[in-house]
């Protein structure tokens, strides 16, 4: 009696865990690109002001963090659809897969983020 009610607490737990990591994990790597790439508004105020936009001093760009996050993440695509970003890119896998610790942590998020693809293009297929 007490082992079902501890493997059932478990089994909550865990479903309860695979729920909430993902989520948490996407706000968390969310909220630290947005804040890191609004970081930058300082700086392309300046430029814009040198350039001779009419900006007051210490203005912040709306939405600077979301569009630079957008155009790295379009660049890299577009980077690595093509031949020689291809190249570059096994360069880069090949030399993580030969650091240790980086190594294991590289696998597990390109193997989380496969699974979640294969998961998508899974969902909508037509089951016969």
């Amino acid at each position: 009696m007490i082992t079902k009610l501890q493997r059932r607490i478990r089994n909550i737990f865990i479903t309860g865990l695979l729920i909430t990591l993902p989520i948490a994990l996407t706000w968390f790597i969310l909220q630290f690109l947005l804040k890191n790439f609004d970081a930058l508004s300082p700086v392309f105020t300046k430029i814009l002001i040198q350039l001779g936009a009419p900006i007051p001093e210490g203005y912040r760009i709306p939405f600077l963090g979301l569009g630079v996050t957008l155009l790295i993440v379009l660049t890299v695509g577009w980077f690595t659809t093509n031949f020689f970003g291809k190249k570059m890119f096994q360069v880069g896998e090949t030399l993580i897969g030969k650091i240790p610790f980086v190594r294991r942590i590289y696998k597990g998020s390109k193997q989380v983020v496969l699974s979640i693809a294969e998961a998508d293009t899974t969902a909508f297929r037509k089951v016969v």
